[in-house]
């Protein structure tokens, strides 16, 4: 029969980030998450401009990967016969302090004059 294959578990692997995989991360995100609306709303030029929007979303990444504390950000690893070489396929972060305040990213943000349709 056709149809998806079957995955087993034992083929991916869910660990911490690191900041040597931000590279891998920042492209994750940004051949993964076209489609969600606060990229349209906040990078509506992502196209036109890739460069600052992979700069952007990998210094997102890094803030999360910087505040442990706050943050818990795994990657998906898909399994290999070299489990070294495997690239992470998927990400996830999870906000552990929600009300706490986050640093970095939000502070870079307030030093830049932004036009009001952006975040």
């Amino acid at each position: 029969m056709g149809g998806a294959p079957t995955i087993r578990r034992s083929e991916f692997a869910l660990r911490a980030a690191t900041e040597q995989d931000l590279e891998d991360i920042t492209r994750v995100h940004v051949e993964g998450f076209t489609e969600e609306p606060y990229v349209h709303y906040c990078f509506p030029l992502r196209d036109e401009y890739l460069e600052d929007y992979w700069e952007w979303t990998k210094r997102e990444y890094l803030d999360y990967l910087q505040q442990p504390e706050k943050y818990l950000v795994h990657v998906l690893k898909s399994g290999t016969d070299d489990a070294a070489a495997a690239k992470p396929v998927g990400v996830a972060v999870w906000n552990l302090a929600v009300l706490s305040n986050a640093t970095a990213v939000r502070s870079l943000f307030a030093a830049i004059v932004l036009p009001p349709m952006c975040c």
